[in-house]
């Protein structure tokens, strides 16, 4: 948990994190549930809900580093986002893995922890540290799901270190925020 309190500021970006109810699910990474969560912020982001200035899928938790637009606030888009996404995973376990499906039953049918972490970001310096916290998720000790953070497929490493387009389209921090 954030040792900062969050408050809705709307000029603030925010660093959110979210996680699946058990942590030992590990299958948000696949294609089939990675594009759920990704689809589902671009959708956000194309209908003006959202400005997405980086992001990572990990195998069951997401990092996004997000600006809400006017009216919306930070708690409104997160619950949209997983009670859709919640939705459409869960859809997907029943048909193609329903043992993992009929474990979420056990509690009480949630794929979401209950709430999110979120942390206000004030100041260039603390965007720019969550960034790079947000790409280093793939290549750090306890995952090292590849060598370069840029190749991990799932991220917006790839914008920042190398210039390529992300997975899915992100927002230039410089034209939003300066």
């Amino acid at each position: 948990m954030s040792k900062y309190k969050s408050y809705i500021d709307p000029n603030h970006c925010y660093f959110v994190t979210t996680s699946l109810i058990n942590r030992g699910f590990k299958f948000l990474q696949q294609d089939c549930y990675a594009a759920v969560i990704l689809d589902s912020l671009n959708f956000l982001r194309q209908n003006q809900k959202l400005y997405v200035f980086a992001f990572v899928v990990m195998p069951n938790h997401l990092h996004i580093l997000i600006k809400p637009r006017s009216p919306h606030n930070v708690s409104q888009i997160m619950h949209s986002f997983k009670r859709f996404t919640s939705g459409e995973i869960k859809k997907t376990l029943k048909g193609e893995n329903y043992n993992v499906w009929r474990q979420f039953q056990n509690f009480g049918g949630a794929l979401w922890q209950e709430g999110f972490l979120d942390e206000n970001i004030y100041s260039e310096k603390l965007f720019l540290e969550k960034v790079e916290y947000i790409h280093n998720n793939p290549v750090a000790k306890n995952w090292r799901l590849v060598d370069n953070r840029a190749d991990y497929r799932y991220s917006s490493a790839c914008y920042y270190d190398r210039s390529e387009k992300p997975i899915i389209e992100i927002d230039d921090f410089c034209r939003v925020l300066m």
